[in-house]
């Protein structure tokens, strides 16, 4: 029985994490055409997912840039 609780309470603790706030769209728009070197890993993160979940944008950036 005390071995279900370690995890119930790293359960707890991982949600209470201060949430990601998404960006605006127009920071969203500066990410995605941003160099690599402009943007910190938490932003990078952001683009990496929203282009792995829209791929069509990858070409429409490149025309962007």
């Amino acid at each position: 029985m005390g071995r279900n609780r370690p995890p119930v309470i790293r359960a707890r603790q991982a949600t209470s994490a201060k949430p990601w706030k998404a960006p605006s769209d127009r920071r969203a728009a500066w990410l995605l055409v941003a160099d690599a070197g402009e943007i910190n890993d938490i932003a990078r993160r952001f683009v990496d997912v929203l282009l792995a979940g829209v791929p069509d944008l990858v070409s429409v950036i490149m025309l962007a840039r």
